[in-house]
């Protein structure tokens, strides 16, 4: 079964992304790990992408059987989060209201096989995070399995008390298996880092709590987006199968922002590379830094770009990163990360993650205030 069929479905994956992710899946023969992605250059206006190592387009979280009447908010997530946001943004989450179902249709009528709630959001102006809940139309017919859930996978990860596989959990009790997804529908001009980020959680066999993270420049400017869910029979593989629907939804821009320019004490020793803007955002959420800067297209070939050193004071704080071409020869770095007071001056590097030698420091910039 092709995983990515789902995603398909809610739209905005692109074709040139999906076959690195999937060759990467193939070379690492794991299609459960979450790993840093960063692709090679296109004609798409998103050139780069780095995820650190603890996020991927779908996040494996580890499950506890919780009763299912108890949805995970976004807060719940950050629990188990290396970069969580601070506690007291908890004070600025939006409380949704927003309701739809995944229904079949066939000759003896229409069944209700999901069951769709949003149930939060929070947007600080660069990225909106919103919590989802799916749950089985019909209670105690359908087992929910994500895209890369397995039937071989323990049923105890699903949130059921058994000791078998979730797959003969369901043929014991005569339930049907249903693959199913959820995810923000991105606008045909998006111009953000184009990847959303999906968690879950299984709190039991039918129902599946998800936080979707995504670039507000990818969604529409009128604070109306659209979440887009999908369900398929497990053991069904053509992609009409598939089942759709969409549930409009509000959200508003609750967090504070506050920026700070920077600038470089030096200019990174690279041939025909040239920082000119520096600017650092606070919101109540993360620290967001951009650098634009030149650069030729040998080194873009090459994806050179800019990162906090691993070792480095804020190497565990990224949350990750992107370049975007903002016009040929003329480029800019978004770096996320933790909420982070950088002070009067930090340190970047400025390497290559395809060179000649491979993965290779070229400069260290210094910025200041």
């Amino acid at each position: 079964m092709n995983n990515f069929d789902l995603l398909d479905a809610i739209g905005g994956v692109n074709d040139q992304w999906k076959q690195e992710v999937i060759t990467h899946m193939t070379k690492n023969n794991n299609t459960n790990t979450a790993g840093r992605y960063a692709r090679k250059p296109s004609t798409a206006r998103r050139i780069l992408r780095q995820l650190p190592v603890a996020a991927a387009i779908i996040c494996l979280l580890g499950v506890t059987a919780y009763a299912a009447a108890t949805h995970w908010g976004i807060f719940d997530f950050q629990r188990e989060s290396l970069r969580p946001f601070p506690s007291e943004a908890q004070e600025i989450v939006q409380q949704q209201t927003e309701t739809g179902s995944i229904v079949q249709e066939d000759e003896t009528g229409s069944t209700e096989l999901i069951k769709c709630e949003i149930t939060e959001s929070v947007n600080d102006g660069r990225q909106l995070n919103l919590t989802v809940r799916l749950q089985s139309g019909v209670p105690g017919k359908y087992v929910l399995l994500n895209q890369m859930d397995e039937p071989g996978m323990a049923a105890s990860y699903f949130g059921a008390d058994y000791d078998g596989t979730i797959g003969e959990y369901a043929e014991e009790n005569g339930m049907t298996l249903l693959e199913v997804s959820a995810g923000v529908q991105f606008t045909e001009n998006g111009q953000g880092s184009g990847v959303q980020t999906v968690q879950e959680k299984h709190q039991a066999p039918d129902t599946i709590d998800y936080l979707i993270t995504c670039d507000m420049a990818d969604l529409p400017a009128s604070g109306e987006g659209i979440l887009v869910t999908t369900a398929r029979e497990f053991d069904k593989v053509n992609f009409e199968d598939i089942i759709r629907t969409e549930i409009p939804f509000s959200f508003l821009e609750t967090a504070n922002s506050q920026s700070e320019s920077y600038r470089p004490v030096n200019q990174p020793n690279v041939e025909g590379v040239e920082i000119t803007d520096v600017n650092v955002s606070h919101t109540d959420l993360r620290t967001y830094i951009e650098i634009t800067y030149k650069m030729p297209q040998k080194l873009l070939d090459e994806g050179a770009m800019f990162r906090f050193s691993p070792d480095g004071e804020y190497g565990t704080a990224s949350a990750g990163s992107y370049t975007e071409e903002l016009e040929p020869g003329l480029y800019k770095h978004n770096e996320e990360m933790s909420k982070t007071d950088l002070g009067d001056s930090f340190t970047m590097e400025f390497f290559s993650l395809w060179g000649p030698e491979g993965k290779t420091v070229l400069d260290t910039v210094e910025f200041v205030k």
